[in-house]
């Protein structure tokens, strides 16, 4: 590595491509007690990293087992050489943990999350010409770090607080001042990552239960309706509704598979009539 570099102080190394190839790193922690990784201490593809803070890898919070180590092991996955749709912006590493990816608006959204008060850091590259820039949206949590590779990559730090929404935008610039790929990170506490949802292609956030209705309980309206539930009392009012409309559709398909055989038993009935006085008619002649 070459001499200190950004705020963090540092020596920063330039990483292998790694042949472009995305690695998932599994940290695992069987301890029961959350561990810190010092900054520098892990190397992965030639870098360096952590680079401007500590890495905590927590604890497993929910145990299957609390006799079987396996289930009491915490598994922490960071991304490295992480690539996008856009092909000219690379996350070339992230101590956070990732809970997806996805297009909205034509807008790359990755969304990542850690536990409230730790810290995490990122580090993305512009592939190509242009230069990057990044909008920290004036979150105080947020430091950028400076680099001896202006505008050819940028470092960044946060701390994980219950500020549901956070976000980071980083974009690239071609030369003539046009965007030509755009990123947008969303920063999340572990536990606001456990109450986010992913219905019909919008990200919602801050409720413990999300159901979308039934085709039958929408009715005849475009939208799609959902049970929102931010507490465990109105999860369970929840499933209750539905469970009650579920019983009301049972009841009303019995009525209706009832009057259809009352109607098959009466048609059958008015039939064997008719045959009945037929034969009496015959008989008499």
């Amino acid at each position: 590595g070459g001499g200190d570099t950004g705020t963090g102080g540092t020596p920063q190394t330039t990483p292998t491509s790694g042949g472009g190839v995305t690695l998932f790193v599994s940290l695992v922690n069987v301890s029961g007690e959350s561990q810190r990784v010092s900054r520098g201490a892990l190397r992965v593809l030639g870098q360096q990293l952590p680079q401007f803070t500590e890495l905590t890898v927590g604890t497993e919070r929910y145990p299957g087992s609390p006799q079987d180590k396996e289930q009491r092991a915490y598994d922490m996955v960071i991304a490295v050489n992480l690539r996008f749709e856009c092909q000219n912006i690379r996350m070339r590493y992230s101590t956070t943990e990732i809970l997806t990816r996805l297009v909205i608006g034509g807008r790359e959204v990755l969304i990542v999350y850690g536990e409230e008060g730790e810290w995490g850091e990122m580090v993305f590259d512009i592939l190509g010409d242009g230069c990057i820039h990044v909008d920290t949206h004036s979150h105080a949590s947020i430091t950028l770090h400076s680099d001896a590779e202006k505008d050819r990559h940028v470092s960044l730090s946060f701390k994980y607080i219950s500020q549901a929404g956070r976000t980071i935008s980083v974009r690239v610039r071609s030369p003539d001042g046009s965007d030509v790929g755009h990123v947008q990170v969303v920063l999340l506490t572990t536990d606001e990552a456990g109450r986010t949802w992913f219905p019909g292609g919008i990200v919602v956030t801050g409720f413990d239960y999300l159901q979308e209705e039934d085709e039958e309980e929408k009715g005849d309206g475009p939208e799609k309706d959902y049970y929102a539930a931010p507490t465990a009392v109105t999860v369970a009012a929840a499933e209750k509704k539905k469970m009650m409309k579920k019983k009301k559709k049972k009841k009303e398909e019995e009525n209706t598979k009832m009057k259809k055989n009352e109607t098959l038993e009466g048609e059958l009935k008015n039939k064997h009539d008719k045959g009945g006085g037929g034969e009496g008619g015959g008989g008499g002649g």
